[in-house]
């Protein structure tokens, strides 16, 4: 479309959408970027996220016959149409061409492959899903014979080794259990039955193992190394016994030392005294400084930086904070992105987003027609009201998909779904609501009670209820478990800058009644951190409001540290292989 588009544009537009609570669909997609065009002086970041949103924007009208059921021949048709219509070969001397286009043409040819042989006997139309996951498996077992010549280093098994010519081999590996493999025994037929049909014996099978490896330490010219070990994991294993075949083979031995040369980056590093000369200089000047840094080598060495502030903070980076100081570094400062998990079902992120639009939805219709507090008697007609607005969000996924999803949102008879878990909490407590704010953005600076201080934020609240006598309820909702009421920040947060933007609209005070998350997984549904709006709950929005402002204060003094507050997260965290903690455990 003539958009000069750039990575950071991409990424500005993630960010960008994740923060609008952008739950997927064109014209969803098309409103927000017309709403980004229309801002009077959009910042950089907004107009790099238009740049690539209008991109987007076209390769989803170019796909849009991907939505619909076909057969798959004519998916692949139009991915292949797309991917030719818009390729750009690298230049020509770009020293990845070779391989780049040759990885392309193996793509373009598995893709085509398919498509004829589903036009020639499969005409059945099915969602673009079940395309994906055929080709996701066709490519992953297809494989590209590497370009070799005649000389240097060849890995080989065993068998494919001794058609070879060589001047030098190594035998890798030679342990008890692969060296010769155990022998497969018949489950069909004894060992009697087998000799009478002429079946080799075990014992003349482990002969013809020891023959063959015979035959191997007579296959170079030169000479013949072999290697063993005897820790595997946290087993210990034992040497071959094919190395008693050593000595009958008339070969001369020689007992090599251990090589003292450090030819490997984590030889020069692991191995005492440490080697700086092999590495190359940019490695060698880090590896120095990391080498030396101790209490006196200063702060800068241990996750200290300049100092940053940024034109505005969502609540989620300051919890990412709050767990780890480095996570949020990695994330929101150096705009690491996480590696995606390749799953066979709708991602945990996908899955929260499904859920909140469906109550999203939920509300709206049943605010619009009406419908007042949801009581025991209405339960039945508010949970009708769920399957209609949930049937076309639904009806959008593939069919393994959707029937897992229709099973988390309405339950089965031994499971309970989300929709039952909402559902019994408002008829628990049915309350009249005056104005209910949903996915409402917060945007903006706020003072959050504190005359001088201003601190900008960005974040869109799932549930704000305006309640009578200018109270208000705000209610986060969590596809998982909800988070420790000690150390949440986004439900009581919400509660304060909601609370501070009617202020300033009605001119008159509004407290903050309820503050709660309500966990559609895990053993308590709802998870109140504010109640009552009482001396309690006001403490609880102080304190509150005072660990969001160290953190604050802790990433204006750009500190970021490797310091989680737990180290059980050390095991799941995506950033870990860019962390330099000063400290080793189990995680």
């Amino acid at each position: 479309g003539g958009n000069d588009v750039v990575p950071a544009d991409v990424a500005a537009l993630h960010r960008a959408l994740s923060e609008a609570g952008y739950l997927g669909q064109l014209e969803s997609l098309e409103v927000i970027l017309t709403a980004w065009r229309q801002q009077p002086s959009p910042s950089a970041q907004t107009r790099a996220a238009v740049r690539a949103g209008a991109t987007l924007v076209t390769i989803a009208h170019e796909l849009d016959a991907l939505r619909s059921p076909a057969p798959t021949a004519e998916h692949l048709t139009a991915l292949l149409d797309f991917l030719l219509r818009h390729e750009r070969t690298p230049e020509p001397d770009d020293p990845l061409r070779d391989r780049q286009q040759r990885a392309r043409a193996g793509i373009h040819s598995t893709l085509t492959e398919l498509r004829d042989a589903f036009a020639r006997f499969d005409a059945e139309p099915v969602a673009f899903d079940a395309v994906t996951a055929l080709v996701r498996r066709r490519i992953g077992g297809h494989t590209f014979a590497p370009r070799t010549g005649k000389t240097g280093v060849h890995l080989l098994d065993a068998d494919s080794a001794r058609f070879g010519e060589f001047d030098v081999v190594q035998l890798a590996g030679l342990v008890d259990g692969e060296w010769p493999e155990p022998p497969r025994r018949n489950i069909f037929y004894s060992p009697e039955i087998l000799r009478e049909l002429g079946w080799p014996s075990l014992a003349e099978q482990r002969q013809a193992a020891r023959s063959r490896f015979v035959d191997l330490l007579h296959l170079p010219s030169s000479r013949v190394i072999v290697s063993t070990f005897s820790l595997e994991g946290d087993a210990i294993v034992s040497p071959s016994s094919l190395l008693d075949e050593l000595e009958a083979a008339g070969l001369e031995t020689v007992d090599e030392p251990p090589a003292t040369a450090r030819i490997f980056d984590h030889e020069a590093l692991g191995l005492e005294p440490v080697s700086f000369d092999t590495l190359q200089p940019a490695v060698r000047a880090w590896a120095v400084h990391r080498a030396g840094r101790g209490a006196g080598s200063g702060p800068r060495f241990h996750g200290w930086t300049e100092q940053h502030r940024a034109s505005a903070y969502s609540l989620t980076a300051l919890e990412r904070y709050q767990d780890c100081p480095f996570k949020f570094f990695s994330a929101d400062v150096l705009g690491l992105e996480e590696a995606p998990e390749d799953e066979t079902t709708l991602s945990p992120r996908a899955r929260g987003r499904l859920v909140h639009e469906v109550l999203q939805r939920f509300f709206e219709a049943w605010d619009a027609r009406g419908g007042g507090p949801i009581t025991p008697a209405r339960l039945d007609a508010a949970r009708a009201m769920f399957a209609e607005v949930a049937a076309p969000l639904l009806d959008r996924l593939g069919d393994a998909d959707a029937r897992l999803e229709r099973l988390q949102l309405f339950g089965s008879a031994i499971s309970v779904g989300a929709i039952d878990v909402v559902l019994g909490l408002e008829a628990s407590r049915p309350m009249p609501v005056q104005e209910r704010w949903l996915e409402y953005r917060l945007e903006g600076t706020f003072s959050l009670g504190v005359a001088d201080r201003q601190v900008p934020l960005r974040g869109v609240a799932d549930r704000i209820d305006l309640l009578s006598d200018r109270r208000l309820r705000v209610i986060d909702y969590k596809s998982g478990a909800a988070p420790d009421p000690k150390r949440a920040l986004q439900a009581p947060i919400y509660a304060l800058c909601a609370a501070e933007r009617l202020e300033a609209r009605d001119g008159r005070p509004w407290t903050v009644d309820e503050a709660s998350y309500v966990a559609l997984s895990g053993r308590r549904a709802s998870i109140p951190v504010v109640e009552g709006g009482d001396a309690d709950g006001r403490a609880t929005l102080d304190g509150a409001r005072s660990r969001l402002l160290q953190l604050l204060d802790g990433i204006h003094r750009g500190e970021f540290p490797p310091r989680p507050h737990d180290p059980m997260i050390c095991r799941f965290c995506a950033f870990s292989s860019v962390c330099r903690k000063d400290y080793v455990g189990d995680a």
